[in-house]
């Protein structure tokens, strides 16, 4: 844990090492994306675009503006501010992501590999959290890194048939 720690406070001294993380969180997010859509799209019943069809409005521009822009700002505040501040009183920076990841990952219960796949990318934006929050710049970064990860995984979801 404490490397994890020292990890953390390295990269947020150099703003190339935070955006070399934040590009890897990003690339990372676009291969888990595709493979998460072809292995529902081939063994699930329902693919992962039905779901936000289901669940988010009814045009391509209001699920866009929904899950690209107001869901990141909202999971961010919650999942990666609240939770992580919260935690950070009584646990270490690793831990306090685990459980910011841990209920990132519950409240994306499409299924049992999509819950894995948001813990992991979960634990990922905490860390992104952990490491800008040093230089006063957590919530942004973790803002805009959510974001272009839904973009991604919007774009994956709704254009792969």
């Amino acid at each position: 844990m404490n490397q994890f720690n020292n990890f953390c406070i390295k990269i947020s001294h150099s703003k190339i090492s935070l955006f070399k993380f934040i590009l890897f969180v990003i690339i990372f997010n676009l291969l888990l994306s595709l493979l998460f859509s072809f292995i529902t799209n081939h063994f699930f019943s329902r693919p992962l675009r039905d779901g936000f069809k289901d669940d988010f409005g009814s045009s391509l521009q209001e699920k866009a503006l929904l899950i690209i822009v107001f869901i990141p700002l909202l999971e961010t505040i919650l999942f990666q501010y609240a939770i992580i501040e919260t935690a950070n009183k009584k646990f270490s920076p690793f831990i306090s992501c685990i459980i910011s990841a841990f209920f990132f990952g519950l409240i994306h219960s499409y299924n049992l590999f999509y819950v894995i796949i948001t813990f992991i990318m979960g634990f990922l934006l905490a860390t992104i959290y952990n490491i800008a929050s040093i230089n006063k710049r957590g919530i942004l970064y973790t803002l805009l890194t959510h974001m272009l990860c839904n973009a991604i995984v919007f774009i994956v979801t709704e254009f792969n048939h």
